[in-house]
């Protein structure tokens, strides 16, 4: 079968991230390229599909999404390839070598070139903001530079890949990075990942005007109280030496200070300072940058994010705006409500990265009392308050069940204990990491925490000093187990937390892909859904609300069918809920 790389020109790109087709390009691997207006470039990928032949993409997921909205007739030609492993995309590629190797840099297709061959294309040519103005010409009056513009793309992009696909670099774990073993994977969540955006979230205007309304009056009260101390200026610019001299007083001459030396100003030690008035500022300042970033977005009849489908743990990230870390704020999530006759149908995993945790430990030492726990279907938060207090912990759970205000508070703090620890925080790290969920506990207290934390998981002796093991002469590479994707150049820290997170993002990527899937080409409850966003450990659809009870039990289904592929050994929650609006 043959490969041949594959380019889109479009209209500009509007805020449902699929323009009109304007053009298509291709290049077979002798580097022979190819131009074709719209109508002949869908009829292209639905026959070089049908043959079985593969694609290679620069940002793959863009340029499939908009050629099945140009034509409904590729989506299925375009899901079997990427089910069957025939799409390919240079820019994901790019990321998972630069994982494995430990190196870094742009991965767009101009930089990979001056990369890779030393050219420079593209520059300051603003020629690809202009391939709207050709849309219904003939291509045979097409001016020459637009003609050498796209194809030059197509001929890149198969360059490129080329190059990559000729590494033969060993890493550090005595691996190759060639073949790229969890490419497929990662492609297919970069589809569904921006189908969903493409999709997106709806918003109700008027919870948008009491929103801005409620962020803009503390946004003021902050310039206010700012004003009254001293270090806002008439114009709107901030006196900085006054306000470090605030700061400086509320730590008793000893505030903290930046990696330069200077004074800290930061939101955290605002907070932290013990001051009122500088408290009371800091908390304005989310609603200052809230006004700045989500609210104008929030104006727009929909909003799409814009997903970054791998970063070095094997997360994901998202942007303008990050709907995956929303503001706290109260009010922000119910600015979105579901198109009129859909539901919101949500499930997010129960503890996941607790149970990928404990199942890394099994792999590595054959045991882990965590997972032990898990097994029994015991709350892990609970345990370990009952370890600590030396309490039954039916006693403690029934107290948790029963809203006792000090079990609650208790295995509120052993939440943080156990999602905090793993990463190889420190007693006063600990401090501070409990403290931004509202648990407020000495050095002395952590202290006795963490030494808890050990007897009661004592596994995790183990793993912190494999930890060191593999740290002990420079940065690691770890290789994850199931993907077999690489990570590079890791701390001690980094080695604690890449294979737990890593382990539930892949699960996480294979469920949106099962549901993805589903909701595009299955024939089940779930056809007429769609992915409206990814959070993680949560997938959120936007349902038909005669289907909505049914997908929501599909929605559960899929999602642990996925995260049990890379999870085996331990029993994995997923449960849904039907809402009206976005809730927690």
């Amino acid at each position: 079968m043959a490969l041949y790389s594959l380019d889109t020109e479009t209209y500009l790109i509007s805020s449902r991230l699929t323009p009109r087709l304007v053009c298509g390009q291709v290049c077979n691997e002798s580097g022979e390229a190819a131009l074709m207006d719209s109508a002949d470039t869908v009829k292209w990928v639905a026959s070089t599909l049908h043959e079985g032949n593969s694609l290679v993409l620069q940002n793959a997921a863009y340029d499939l999404a908009v050629l099945m909205v140009e034509a409904d007739s590729l989506v299925n030609p375009i899901f079997t390839a990427l089910e069957e492993g025939r799409i390919y995309d240079t820019m994901i590629r790019e990321r998972l070598i630069n994982n494995a190797t430990g190196q870094s840099g742009k991965v767009s297709l101009a930089a990979m070139v001056e990369r890779r061959y030393g050219v420079s294309i593209g520059g300051k040519d603003t020629t690809r903001l202009n391939f709207s103005s050709l849309d219904g010409v003939p291509l045979a009056e097409w001016p020459a530079h637009f003609k050498e513009y796209a194809t030059e793309d197509a001929i890149w992009t198969m360059r490129v890949y080329q190059h990559q696909a000729a590494d033969k670099t060993i890493t550090s774990a005595g691996q190759p990075v060639i073949p790229l073993l969890d490419e497929q994977a990662q492609v297919r969540a970069a589809v569904a990942l921006h189908l969903a955006a493409v999709w997106g979230m709806t918003v109700d205007p008027l919870r948008v005007v009491e929103f801005t309304q409620r962020v803009s009056e503390e946004a003021r009260a902050g310039i206010l109280k700012a004003t009254q101390l001293g270090f806002m200026r008439p114009n709107g610019t901030k006196n900085m030496a006054a306000l470090k001299e605030l700061v400086s007083i509320a730590y008793n001459g000893k505030p903290p200070t930046t990696a330069s030396g200077a004074v800290s100003t930061a939101r955290e030690v605002l907070e932290d300072s013990g001051d009122t008035d500088l408290i009371e500022y800091a908390e304005s300042l989310s609603a200052a940058k809230l006004l700045s970033t989500y609210v104008p977005i929030l104006q727009q009849a929909s909003v799409h994010p814009r997903y970054q489908p791998l970063v070095g743990t094997g997360r994901t990230s998202c942007r303008k705006p990050n709907m995956q870390n929303p503001p706290r704020q109260p009010g922000f999530r119910q600015c979105f409500r579901p198109r009129p006759g859909y539901k919101y149908v949500s499930a997010d995993y129960s503890q996941i990265e607790l149970l990928a945790l404990s199942q890394i430990n099994l792999w590595l030492f054959g045991s882990s009392k965590m997972a032990d726990v898990i097994k029994q279907g015991k709350d892990l938060h609970c345990k370990f308050v009952a370890d600590m207090q030396g309490r039954p912990y039916e006693e403690v759970y029934q107290a948790y069940r029963d809203g006792d205000p000090a079990t609650t508070k208790a295995r509120q703090t052993a939440k943080g204990v156990l999602y905090g620890l793993p990463g190889g925080l420190g007693s006063a790290a600990l401090v501070k990491y409990l403290k931004g969920s509202g648990v407020v506990i000495t050095e002395s207290e952590a202290d006795k925490l963490r030494a808890q934390y050990l007897r009661s998981w004592p596994e995790m002796d183990l793993y912190y000093k494999r930890a060191a093991e593999l740290t002990k002469y420079g940065d690691a590479t770890i290789v994850h187990p199931i993907s077999g994707r690489q990570r590079a150049g890791l701390t001690w820290c980094q080695v604690l937390n890449t294979p737990f997170q890593g382990l539930t993002a892949d699960g996480a990527k294979l469920a949106l892909w099962l549901v993805c899937r589903e909701t595009m080409i299955g024939s089940g409850i779930l056809k007429n859904s769609r992915v409206c966003l990814f959070l993680h450990d949560e997938i959120m659809l936007e349902s038909p609300e005669a289907d909505a009870e049914e997908a929501g039990a599909e929605l559960s289904r899929l999602m642990i069918k996925g995260m049990q592929h890379f999870i085996p050994d331990l029993p994995i929650k997923a449960e849904a809920q039907i809402t009206n609006e976005w809730q927690k």
